[in-house]
């Protein structure tokens, strides 16, 4: 929380807050910190003074809490949330953010990132809990540009954890961003390889979701196309195959990585296709049947192609994606496949009402749950029975 106008040191009080949570003040930023013992989700309205300044100031603001008894998670200090996309690199973004989280078959919490390095430079962040969530390395992954991670999955075998985002590219003339995909050991963090996709200058893009089986890792997201590169469309969800094959644990490395910028290690493009649609068009999702239990199950992508959702099945024989059902109206966000049973599906309408979606296994609908509220439904998660 932020404070402004009078003189420093700021003479600041805070009231209201819930049992667990404590204050100080840092300069011109008031600082919340703590477990708070109240369980479920609770709201707080909490009161702030500064009686320091000529003229007395005050305000209020609220405390969402959403938590348990043992708070396992109290030692991130991750504290904002952002949108996910091609950042503007003239608008800023937060010092610190998580975007995804992945857990290993041994309940191992891996929470995927970016933090500003305090050169206004962004860093990758990826932190490995364990089952009891004590934090058990915290790594930093910089090319020297910006560097921003979106995706993150574990393989199969649980040897590799994979992290999907974007990098930033410069030459004197342009500006662009590359896909990025880095290959990490699972036991201490350190790098084994990375990938970095490009269309040339002019277009960017990004990943913002990755899958893995024994034998390939997927990652999909979004090919933009800057506007002063004609002829294009202005985007395409993109999906790019890697070939993967794990070989043992990577040794001890720093907490800040130096990623070369450049492709190498285990993985290796296979191949890349592009969704392209009459309106932008993204890949927010990918499912792969190992994951859902269901070997004869295909490889299915989703996203949004404008105000319109969309669910493929990616074909490694033709290297294609092949329509598979639609949802008109809704932008799709997210997507799980609980066991081999439906197909669920998440997202806003153009009006921002969100919706979730089911469908059996050959497309045909199965329920529907249209009045959750307005706002941007994001991120999808079901038991094994759906």
């Amino acid at each position: 929380i932020g404070i402004s106008g009078g003189m420093q040191p700021f003479d600041v009080s805070v009231t209201g807050l819930p049992e667990g949570l404590t204050w100080s003040v840092d300069g011109n930023e008031i600082l919340i910190h703590g477990c708070p013992s109240a369980t479920g989700i609770s709201v707080f309205n909490a009161n702030v003074e500064n009686t320091a300044s000529c003229q007395n100031t005050n305000g209020s603001f609220s405390i969402s809490v959403v938590s348990d008894p043992e708070c396992p998670l109290s030692g991130l200090d991750v504290l904002s949330v952002s949108e996910t996309g091609i950042p503007d690199a003239s608008t800023g973004l937060p010092d610190e953010s998580v975007q995804k989280i992945a857990v290993d078959d041994e309940g191992n919490r891996y929470l995927v990132g970016y933090v500003n390095n305090g050169q206004r430079n962004y860093d990758v962040r990826l932190i490995k809990y364990s089952p009891d969530g004590s934090m058990m390395w915290d790594k930093h992954y910089d090319t020297g540009s910006q560097d921003l991670g979106y995706a993150v999955n574990v393989s199969p075998d649980g040897q590799r954890v994979y992290v999907g985002g974007t990098t930033m590219r410069v030459t004197s003339n342009q500006l662009w961003w590359d896909a990025m995909l880095l290959e990490l050991d699972t036991a201490s963090g350190c790098s084994v390889g990375e990938q970095f996709y490009t269309a040339g200058t002019a277009t960017s893009s990004v990943y913002y979701d990755i899958a893995s089986d024994t034998g390939a890792v997927y990652a999909v997201g979004e090919q933009q196309v800057n506007e002063d590169k004609p002829g294009d469309l202005p985007s395409g969800g993109l999906v790019s195959v890697f070939s993967q094959q794990a070989s043992g644990p990577a040794g001890t490395c720093p907490d800040r990585i130096s990623i070369s910028g450049s492709s190498s290690g285990e993985l290796a493009l296979q191949w890349t296709t592009v969704r392209e649609g009459g309106a932008p068009t993204v890949a927010y999702s990918v499912q792969v049947p190992d994951a859902y239990d269901c070997p004869a199950c295909d490889i299915l992508v989703s996203g949004a192609s404008g105000i319109n959702g969309w669910v493929d099945v990616l074909d490694p024989d033709s290297q294609s994606l092949q329509p598979f059902l639609s949802s008109p109206a809704i932008s799709i966000q997210d997507m799980t496949v609980p066991g081999s049973n439906r197909i669920i599906i998440g997202g806003s309408s153009i009006d921002n009402e969100m919706k979730v979606l089911a469908f059996e296994r050959d497309g045909t609908p199965a329920w529907s749950q249209t009045g959750l509220g307005n706002g941007r439904l994001r991120a999808l998660a079901s038991d094994e029975y759906g």
